[in-house]
């Protein structure tokens, strides 16, 4: 523990209720006497030294001022709730309530950390012993993790180009490093542009940057802050997208693209801007201490309150741990990061073997297998499918397991492509080729060709993809009609539906690069077969209406729309009958739960050629598809 951190004063009346705070999780009201006790607005704000009677205090006054009150008397009490721990953290909630009488007169929601272990790092309390514990630790938990089975060792051959942050410290220069196949470990950069760059490698300064290099202090601040972090961490190279690619010059753009998923996979580690809404922002000075106005430290026996003055240190036998507490506000529940909101960031973080994510509040560690909070509060503790691939793991147990392996492997696919939908591009046509890493590492498991972001083994199932909260749709063309990468938002994947007199019979898509097998395409099609029918769709209500002579008018299911279809843009003015209902021909690929059918509401381009509208479930309309004299049709989806 951090021997430069002390605990915050408390009055007697505080040290004897928290030094009865239960840790192991249940929840304090089964017990509300041994956490209550009564005191007054005026004595709470007498306690001008017990830092617990001070925040009690604010309490009060958001409601009613202390001399208003009086010494009318308050009954303090606490109800705590663990939901969250590793091996030397556990995190809470805790519900303040101060009652007057037997009415609530003030409640606040407190988060609360736990550090148990004398090797546990706590929260840093300032930014520059947050940077010195990373030197600190990072030899360490970069030699722990080169023993990890599924952890990659860290030194590869170096992409093409990389930044060496050694050149030449006198002169404060960085050089641009060709690189000749050697073996080395070094650094990728996972960050935001934010908008143009203010220095890239380019076609002109490319032999400047190589042959002299560019003023450290011109680059901008995240540049900057990876590159100190990268000679802390005892490394020589660094790899960033803006200066070790040619922007102006398509095939090496192209070249390195493909390299991509080799590039993160096999460097020693990411460094995650995480907190930086565009690369100007950096990330080493934005680095906050813990805002926990609230440290109390636990004693070894009965939880017994040390005394208020005593540091935290190795040295400190009958220490158990540190107990942090602070408000809990919207910033801390939602723990937004501006890195997350990004699609290209996704496949940097998954494809890294270990990441050091700089957050605005926190420092965090992550490798395949393990997870450290060096600063701050935890990032997550745990990993979870979608913040790392299980491919490595996977590849081994393929031939042993294969029914068990791939199924993981369809799960984790569903969570990314959840988690990729939510993220923004500037670019519409690049849906495809920021992921086109990902699915390069899942084609290790999946095998068969990756169709526009469908999978060939499993392609009949993979059409009933649902838009969760359909978009506007994006001028600018990303993929066919029947991918998930044709729209923006996020998606659902339903792939375990029994088919039901369907098939597809051809599927063909046409790279815009032939060396991008997992990139972008030019267009593409699917040719299938099924049973179909016409209804009609209530845009307002996102039913199926059914218009046969027997129950025309009806509803007679749901409709999930690919898109928002606010007016008649999107859809050709034939397809609609006034502003409410669209026209369309509904081909069943499965059975949903009902039983009933579920498949594709598609529209005529021109003869026998369709395009995806949406997905619809007909529940309880099991015959809907059953009529006498429905035969299959084949048709072309573009």
């Amino acid at each position: 523990m951090d021997d430069s951190i002390t605990a915050t004063p408390l009055c007697a009346a505080c040290s004897v209720i928290f030094s009865r705070i239960p840790l192991d999780g249940h929840r304090v009201s089964e017990r509300p006497d041994e956490f209550s006790y009564t005191t007054d607005a005026l004595t709470l704000q007498g306690e001008d030294t017990c830092s617990c009677c001070t925040e009690l205090a604010a309490a009060v006054n958001d409601y009613e001022s202390p001399e208003t009150l009086g010494h009318v008397p308050l009954t303090i009490s606490l109800n705590i709730l663990k939901y969250w721990e590793n091996d030397t953290i556990s995190r809470h909630t805790l519900i303040l309530q101060i009652r007057v009488e037997k009415r609530t007169f003030a409640r606040r929601s407190y988060e609360c950390f736990y550090y148990t272990s004398s090797n546990s790092i706590l929260p840093a309390s300032s930014t520059q012993t947050a940077i010195a514990r990373l030197f600190d630790q990072s030899s360490i938990l970069l030699n722990t993790c080169s023993s990890h089975p599924y952890c990659h060792p860290g030194t590869s051959p170096l992409p093409t180009r990389v930044l060496d942050v050694q050149s030449d410290p006198n002169t404060g220069k960085i050089r641009l490093y060709e690189a000749k196949g050697e073996l080395a470990p070094y650094t990728t950069l996972s960050y935001i542009w934010g908008g143009p760059q203010p220095l890239t490698t380019t076609k002109d300064t490319l032999s400047t940057h190589v042959l002299t290099g560019f003023n450290e202090s011109d680059a901008p601040l995240t540049i900057r802050d990876a590159i100190q972090t990268t000679r802390i961490l005892g490394l020589r190279y660094l790899w960033v997208d803006a200066l070790c690619i040619i922007q102006d010059d398509d095939d090496d753009k192209n070249r390195e693209i493909a390299q991509m998923r080799d590039i993160y996979k096999q460097s020693s580690l990411t460094i995650v801007a995480a907190g930086a809404r565009s690369v100007r922002e950096g990330f080493l000075h934005s680095l906050r201490p813990l805002d926990c106005p609230l440290r109390f430290t636990i004693s070894k026996t009965q939880n017994e309150q040390v005394a208020p003055e005593e540091k935290i240190s190795k040295s400190t036998n009958n220490v158990r741990g540190m107990l942090f507490i602070r408000r809990r506000t919207e910033a801390t529940i939602t723990m937004a990061r501006p890195v997350d909101s990004r699609a290209w960031t996704l496949g940097e973080r998954l494809l890294s073997p270990r990441i050091l994510v700089f957050s605005t509040d926190s420092l965090t560690w992550q490798c395949r297998e393990d997870s450290a909070t060096l600063f701050g509060e935890a990032y997550g503790g745990r990993i979870t499918a979608s913040d790392s691939l299980p491919t490595n793991l996977l590849c081994d147990r393929i031939q042993r397991e294969p029914e068990e392996a791939i199924k993981e492997a369809e799960m984790a696919w569903s969570e990314v492509l959840a988690d990729y939908g939510e993220r923004g591009l500037t670019f519409a046509y690049d849906k495809l080729i920021a992921l086109a890493g990902v699915a390069e590492e899942f084609h290790r498991v999946f095998r068969g060709r990756y169709l526009a972001g469908l999978w060939e083994r499993t392609l009949a199932q993979e059409l009933l993809w649902t838009s969760i909260r359909p978009r506007s749709r994006r001028s600018g063309y990303k993929a066919p009609s029947w991918s998930w990468a044709s729209i923006d938002g996020e998606i659902l994947m339903l792939s375990r539906e029994p088919l039901r007199d369907f098939e597809v019979t051809d599927c063909q898509v046409e790279l815009a690069v032939e060396k991008l097998p997992f990139g972008a395409v030019n267009g593409g099609f699917i040719k299938v077969k099924g049973l179909m029918r016409m209804a009609k769709v209530d845009i307002k209500e996102s039913s199926l209406i059914s218009v046969s002579e027997a129950d025309q008018g009806t509803s007679i299911g749901n409709v999930n729309l690919d898109f928002l279809l606010d007016s008649h843009s999107g859809v050709e003015e034939s397809h609609w009958e006034g502003d409410r209902f669209i026209r369309v021909w509904c081909i069943q690929v499965a059975w949903a739960v009902g039983p009933g059918p579920v498949g594709l509401a598609v529209l005529p381009v021109r003869e026998g050629v369709f395009r995806r509208l949406g997905k619809f479930t007909a529940p309880g309309r099991k015959y809907w598809f059953l009529e006498e004299g429905l035969e299959a049709q084949e048709i072309v989806i573009e």
